[in-house]
């Protein structure tokens, strides 16, 4: 009875690496199919000035450069762990993670609507802390999904905040609607707004003192902390690139550079302490992400 039962557990599990062999390749070639479809349709349309939003989706050349980049790192990932988790568990859980991730940050690029913003923001969060906890049978690693993913939802909470006050305000829940209509709102509701959404920028970008989840984030498998040091944490740039007008109008771009410098100076020298290879990989993603952080209040931003 035994024998039949652990026969019975070996064919299922034969049967879900067949399953998972065949979709893999699919998976990975649509993502692939995608970036070049994102490629051509940038290189055939760079010069156009003209777009037109769909709805809750906003389409621009900003909006298609960035899916451009994000469907090569992900095609790249996927690719290069087809070999790297062979043999791996939860490789099928990887898989299905990082194309919920990919998804996840093209709806965000493309928010029109602030609920859709919202929702893509916090999925982000959502599928990076389970990339994290990749390894399910790692007490470290689950411990270090949970950690992150605290971070994680107060980012999303603070986004929520001054995104909504916005909103609310504005009486206009689209974004290019709400942008429009900043000079109309009070000095106390847009400072007060700017600084929810830098709080939720810094946060995810691992920028000081917010930079914890990152640095125990290293018990993720490569191809995830390839995502989240060459992906993940570059969300902030673009949602400060997204509500670039509501920072000029309060003027808390020098409160950017000033986070951004300490941030990168104090990064630098703590990557000097380290032990660890992926930690000094951490340490140099924190410095590099408070220069970004610098460059953003230097005013280095366009939507166009």
């Amino acid at each position: 009875m035994k024998a039949k039962k652990e026969h019975s557990e070996v064919s299922v599990h034969l049967n879900k690496k067949l399953v998972f062999d065949r979709v893999y390749p699919f998976v990975n070639n649509c993502v692939w199919l995608l970036f070049f479809c994102n490629l051509c349709f940038l290189a055939l349309n760079h010069d156009q000035t003209h777009w037109d939003n769909l709805g809750i989706i906003r389409i621009n050349r900003f909006t298609i450069l960035i899916w451009t980049i994000v469907t090569f790192f992900a095609a790249i990932v996927l690719t290069y762990s087809r070999r790297y988790l062979n043999g791996f568990t939860y490789r099928a859980g990887f898989v299905y993670l990082t194309l919920g991730f990919t998804i996840s940050v093209m709806l965000f690029v493309a928010s029109e609507h602030v609920l859709l913003l919202l929702f893509s923001w916090f999925a982000m969060g959502f599928f990076m802390a389970r990339l994290i906890g990749s390894d399910k049978d790692w007490g470290e690693a689950k411990e270090a999904s949970k950690f992150a993913q605290k971070y994680f939802l107060l980012s999303g909470v603070c986004l929520s905040i001054g995104v909504l006050l916005l909103a609310f305000k504005s009486s206009n829940f689209m974004i290019s609607g709400i942008i429009a209509a900043l000079l109309n709102l009070s000095k106390p509701i847009l400072t007060n707004s700017a600084l929810f959404i830098i709080t939720a920028a810094i946060i995810q970008s691992a920028i000081y003192p917010f930079h914890r989840w990152l640095l125990s984030a290293m018990t993720a498998p490569t191809p995830a902390s390839a995502l989240m040091h060459a992906g993940f944490v570059n969300g902030s740039g673009i949602l400060l690139t997204l509500f670039s007008t509501l920072l000029f109008t309060t003027g808390t771009l020098p409160l950017l550079f000033i986070i951004g410098g300490v941030t990168a100076i104090a990064a630098q020298f703590t990557k000097l302490l380290q032990t660890s290879i992926k930690h000094k990989l951490a340490c140099s993603t924190i410095a590099q992400m408070g220069f970004m952080i610098m460059q953003c209040g230097l005013g280095f931003l366009t939507r166009q």
